[in-house]
């Protein structure tokens, strides 16, 4: 095999730092298990994420990003 494992990218680019925060109390990986719904349409304080006349995604499903 050459090149860098899978192991190693995971590692390096997702879990040192979900190790890290979840040390800190500032994640809790638990949170990443529950699937919840996506309603772009649903504002924060008066704003939304979308821009440029963007039609919202409402996804009553998953946010898994696969």
């Amino acid at each position: 095999d050459m090149g860098i494992s899978e192991k190693d990218i995971t590692l390096v680019t997702y879990q040192n730092a979900i190790t890290a925060f979840g040390q800190s109390g500032q994640i809790n990986t638990e949170d990443f298990a529950v699937v919840k719904e996506i309603d772009q349409s649903q504002k924060f304080s008066g704003n939304t994420i979308l821009r440029g006349g963007q039609q919202p995604r409402i996804d009553k499903n998953s946010i898994i990003i696969r």
